[in-house]
């Protein structure tokens, strides 16, 4: 049973990749990626008995949580108007974030 939770992690893992690769390659606006990022990471803890989360490797796990403060620093900069935490800024964090992927993946 523990194989189907984990599988199901990996599955919800690689859908918030997903938006921020399409972000990344501009086929969704930065809102859409806060969006399905935040639609898709929620769903690491729909189970009351297990955190998803917690059943993914921890590159995987730190690469998750490192987009998410990434995209937190960027709503931060919108709501202060800080032009220094662009959206170009944000793609270059995320691209370096993906390259951990890039590894893992070849793993």
């Amino acid at each position: 049973m523990s194989e189907h939770y984990e599988t199901i992690a990996n599955l919800i893992y690689k859908e918030c990749i997903r938006w921020v690769v399409d972000f990344i390659e501009e086929e969704i606006s930065f809102s859409t990626l806060l969006d399905r990022f935040q639609e898709n990471y929620n769903k690491f803890s729909v189970l009351e008995d297990i955190d998803l989360l917690d059943l993914l490797n921890d590159e995987k796990e730190i690469q998750l949580l490192e987009i998410n403060i990434a995209l937190e620093d960027r709503v931060v900069a919108i709501q202060f108007d800080d032009d220094t935490y662009s959206e170009r800024h944000l793609k270059e964090i995320l691209i370096e974030i993906i390259k951990i992927e890039e590894k893992l993946g070849a793993n």
